[in-house]
């Protein structure tokens, strides 16, 4: 029974490593004869709630959680409390004890709703006793129950009882059960501040409930604070703050002489790294945990350490695919595969196994490796059968349809379509054509893979969990769409944002965003564009407010590129189609800057503030301007160009283009630039790339007497430095003054004050790190220094630790470090005052 115990826990804990996100694919539409198994629509069955009490209530034994999850929502049992509680007036009758771990029970196999129903009768016989302390207690309890089934009103009353019960405790506050309850709520209050947005109060909370740890002398419950911090901390878009308080997280756990504590903490920390982008010090975390299990004989966290490794060199991989770097993803990813299938092999826990093939079966799709998935689909098949109804379990069956949707298609020779429309969002995979001959493996048909998306449906709603079912129906709905059923894909899609009402999750939108694009995609397939462009329009206002949370998802499952892109794209071709009137063309443009604002917080790894700025168009139409600001925007199968010109509307320009033309031009001059001896090649495909960008408006230019030219510049054309376009004879350079800006807006766009200014100037002047050198940077330095009045700073292969202005940048970076000197590049430093 224990290890039963252990291994829901386990699950519960890890079940979302690959699960949180809802795939979406796509394929071409089947014939439409093919059938797939109708959505059964069942009513909320309390009965088979009850059912589901009584089974629990036979087979789960008291139990401790030995250390909050991530999210601090870690929970006191009743045993633990009496173990805990030195007073002895609050010692609970055995029907209340008993309440309180039934209700502990639930919320750990996460069935919250029945964990809610028992602990409201826990709450009222502890009220009937006058017991405040161990009322407070359920209070919190339920707030976390209530956060989980989306109840946020209900969440913040029951938080707001729990803290007010507390503070009316004078006789007990310096007591450890008081501290560790007192530390416990807030951490819960933390949690709803989070999900509501209030970052800094939520970072507030999260201090004093470290503060109250502290105090309690319980280091687990301070790390999990530290770590809760560090993620307000990014979230608030102070990224290197969040990085020094995980630095004090791996202080604490130094100081540790618990090996099960230090397991389980640098695993969380190295899960915390990865969630704010530092995969490099995830993989050492982790691997420090994983040391520590195999030096004490910790077989659960070596399986945990193995998976959470496997998922840090799957994010790898993906940041080298992002980079262009082939290679190295791909020894990434077989490492991450390695680390998976020791994770399956060696585990005596059904289900960190499940977790483990899971995620195996997830790599060899994303992959393109269908084949090697076959002996691993019967396994999870069964597995997954036998999982009592949980959040895990309906998260285990959404990512187990999501491979064999992926799988399906492959073997139907279905491609995913280059506008990834019709596709299921966050699905990551490759669907390259089966060879004629190739072998083909035995998969569920359509009508099963149906038919698990139905089971659960059906098991989100006998739980009452309208997240998991929003979900559920969503996915549904994405695979109705993929088959062309769209009105019936349509039905299921506003289902599953009706669920995300009834949860009252309009105040979490992580979720929404998906089906409100999906149904824009089906809006647009059924030719309602209106409609459509309602729906996208919803769901970028949605992100919009979301970014933040968007950041922290796990890096394995979410891809900016699959995930977020797309809506942009596809509702900014919308706006386009046609002739579109001048507010289309301005909102197009403001699409297009959200999406840059969206990929720059995506690489960050954090949310950037607001500052006050002014539009570039202000300025343009300011009198007697000469600048245009042209702004072209990469779509599937087309270039377009929004000119705007001095005192006059918005101008649309269209050029037919494919995307792997493109892509090719736009590689293939990047790559000439790097060498010497290619000017042809440059300036051949340097005029390709004026022909598409300048000729289509050069007459409208010379007309409006333009002098300067100012570029808001879209994906790969960044990589292009604009001067080097050549229309045959001049390059742009020689026609025009050139200026680039990252977006629409600028922050006080004023001239510099001609005084005191201190200039760096720097430059490769050595082959260092694979990089060549640059050959005339020594001269252009001399060139620079010739004009003014210059003092040469530093000449140097690195520079000093203590030079640094963070003292702790050996702590996060010791790769760079080498004795007392932080390995750089050779650079040439001027310092200089400029005459007025």
């Amino acid at each position: 029974m224990y290890r039963r115990i252990i291994q829901l826990i386990l699950l519960a804990l890890l079940g979302l490593i690959t699960s949180l996100s809802v795939p979406v694919l796509s394929a071409q539409q089947i014939p439409e004869t093919a059938e797939i198994i109708p959505l059964v629509q069942h009513s909320s069955n309390n009965q088979s709630v009850k059912k589901s009490q009584k089974a629990y209530r036979t087979s789960f034994l008291p139990s401790c959680l030995l250390f909050p999850s991530l999210e601090g929502l870690g929970m006191v049992s009743a045993s633990c409390l009496l173990a805990l509680d030195s007073v002895g007036k609050q010692a609970l009758n055995s029907n209340a004890r008993s309440l309180l771990q039934q209700g502990i029970n639930f919320y750990e196999a996460q069935q919250y709703s029945a964990a809610v129903e028992i602990w409201l009768q826990a709450a009222a016989v502890f009220a009937t006793e006058e017991d405040n302390l161990s009322l407070a207690l359920v209070q919190s309890n339920l707030s976390l129950a209530y956060q989980h089934l989306g109840y946020w009103q209900e969440a913040q009353k029951a938080i707001a009882k729990s803290l007010d019960l507390l503070k009316n405790q004078p006789n007990s506050a310096n007591t450890q059960t008081y501290l560790e309850i007192y530390a416990k709520a807030l951490n819960t209050k933390g949690r709803w501040q989070w999900t509501k947005g209030e970052l800094e109060e939520a970072l507030a909370t999260w201090k004093q409930a470290a503060a109250n740890y502290a105090q309690a002398d319980n280091q687990k419950g301070v790390i999990t604070s530290l770590i809760n911090q560090a993620k307000a901390l990014q979230g608030l878009g102070v990224n290197s703050q969040a990085k020094k308080t995980l630095y004090q997280v791996a202080q604490v756990l130094e100081t540790s002489s618990d090996s099960q504590l230090q397991a389980i903490g640098l695993r969380n920390l190295g899960k915390a790294y990865r969630e704010v982008g530092s995969l490099k010090k995830s993989q050492q975390f982790l691997a420090a945990s994983l040391a520590v299990a195999e030096k004490f004989a910790l077989p659960k966290a070596k399986i945990s350490a193995w998976l959470e490794l496997g998922n840090t060199e799957q994010a790898l991989g993906k940041l080298a695919i992002a980079i262009g770097n082939q290679k190295e993803a791909q020894d990434y990813y077989q490492t991450a595969l390695s680390h998976y299938q020791q994770a399956a092999t060696t585990s005596d826990s059904p289900l960190l196994q499940l977790q483990a093939q899971l995620n195996q079966l997830s790599l060899f799709v994303e992959t393109g490796k269908s084949l090697n998935t076959a002996p691993l689909l019967p396994e999870i098949k069964n597995a997954i059968a036998f999982l009592p109804p949980s959040r895990t379990t309906i998260y285990a069956q959404l990512n187990f349809a999501r491979s064999l949707t992926c799988i399906r298609s492959l073997q139907d020779g279905m491609k995913r379509r280059q506008n990834n429309e019709g596709i299921f969002p966050s699905a990551s995979c490759l669907l390259p054509s089966a060879s004629q001959g190739e072998r083909l493996i035995e998969v569920p048909s359509w009508q099963e893979i149906a038919q698990i998306l139905v089971t659960a449906v059906q098991q989100s709603k006998s739980l009452q969990d309208h997240r998991a079912q929003s979900y559920a129906l969503g996915q549904l709905g994405s695979l109705y769409e993929l088959t062309g059923q769209l009105s019936e894909a349509q039905k299921l899609t506003q289902q599953a944002l009706k669920a995300l009402i009834l949860s009252q999750e309009l105040q979490s939108p992580d979720i929404r965003y998906l089906w409100e694009w999906q149904l824009g995609r089906l809006f647009k397939q059924q030719g309602d564009t209106q409609s459509a462009l309602e729906h996208y329009t919803k769901a970028i206002k949605t992100l919009t407010s979301v970014r933040y949370d968007l950041i922290t998802i796990n890096d394995m499952q979410f891809s900016f590129r699959e995930n977020v892109e797309p809506i942009y794209r596809q509702l900014v071709d919308l706006l386009l189609q046609s002739e579109p009137k001048e507010t289309e063309l301005a909102q197009a443009r403001e699409v297009i800057e959200e999406l840059q604002l969206a990929e720059l917080e995506d690489y960050l790894r954090c949310s950037l503030l607001n500052n006050k700025a002014i539009t570039i168009d202000k300025l343009v139409n300011q009198s007697n301007a000469t600048a245009a600001v042209i702004y072209p925007i990469i779509l599937d199968g087309r270039l377009e160009i929004i000119l705007k010109l001095p005192q006059q509307p918005l101008r649309h320009y269209q050029t037919s283009l494919s995307q792997q033309e493109f892509d090719h031009t736009i590689a293939q001059l990047r790559e000439n630039l790097k060498l010497i001896h290619t000017l042809k090649q440059v300036q051949s495909l340097s005029q390709q790339l004026y022909n598409w960008l300048i000729q289509p408006i050069e007459s409208t230019l010379n007309q409006s007497k333009i002098q300067t030219l100012v570029f808001v510049l879209d994906g790969d054309l960044r990589n292009v430095p604009m001067s080097i376009l050549y229309d045959g004879q001049q390059y742009l350079l020689e026609k025009y003054s050139v200026a680039l800006t990252t977006g629409l807006e600028l922050l006080d766009p004023k001239p510099l004050e001609r005084k005191s200014l201190r200039v760096l100037t720097a430059g490769l002047t050595e082959a260092r790190h694979g990089y060549s050198s640059l050959e005339y940077v020594d001269d252009e330095l001399e060139q620079i220094e010739s004009q003014v009045s210059g003092e040469l700073l530093i000449r140097a292969c690195c520079i000093s630790v203590e030079a640094m202005p963070d003292k702790n940048f050996k702590h996060f970076y010791p790769e760079k470090v080498q004795g007392n000197c932080i390995d750089g590049f050779n650079f040439l430093a001027l310092s200089w005052e400029i005459p007025e």
